[in-house]
């Protein structure tokens, strides 16, 4: 794969185009990452439905168990072994839950820095195109102007 070469040729065409592939980064990176988290925060939220449907389901079952005078052994340990998993599966998902709010903490935190890129890429690139077209495109464009004035002439 070819990648594009920045023109180094001109220090103030290099330093708009760098500050506008900033701005670029800046805003494409944290977007993605913005999408990530909010994608897993719905998949955390669908697993925590779906554990409270079945612990509803579990605790109707120990509630109908309960109301019988005396449970079979084998009964009783189904529950006890579906009231075990049940609790794993909560625990995993607080895990996860406890994941999701760490890194919207760190996203909350990368967005200062993303602020502070994008004021650095947005004055690099404005500075970079200014300074590009005073100083090099302008002049250039006199002396094209000129070369042609003296060519009709």
């Amino acid at each position: 794969m070819n990648l594009p070469i920045l023109p180094t040729d001109n220090l103030y065409k290099f330093l708009a185009l760098s500050g506008l592939a900033l701005l670029v980064f800046i805003v494409v990176i944290p977007t993605n990452q913005i999408n990530d988290i909010e994608l897993k925060t719905i998949e955390v939220k669908t697993q925590i439905s779906l554990l409270e449907l079945e612990g509803s389901v579990l605790k109707r079952d120990v509630d109908v168990a309960g109301t019988k005078k005396k449970p079979t052994e084998e009964k009783v340990l189904k529950l006890m072994d579906r009231h075990q998993q049940f609790n794993a599966k909560l625990i995993q998902i607080q895990g996860q839950r406890e994941r999701l709010a760490a890194l919207s903490k760190q996203l909350g935190s990368a967005l200062d820095l993303i602020w502070i890129g994008g004021f650095i890429g947005l004055v690099m690139t404005n500075v970079g195109f200014y300074l590009w077209y005073v100083r090099v495109q302008k002049p250039a464009d006199i002396l094209a102007n000129k070369q042609l004035e003296a060519k009709d002439a």
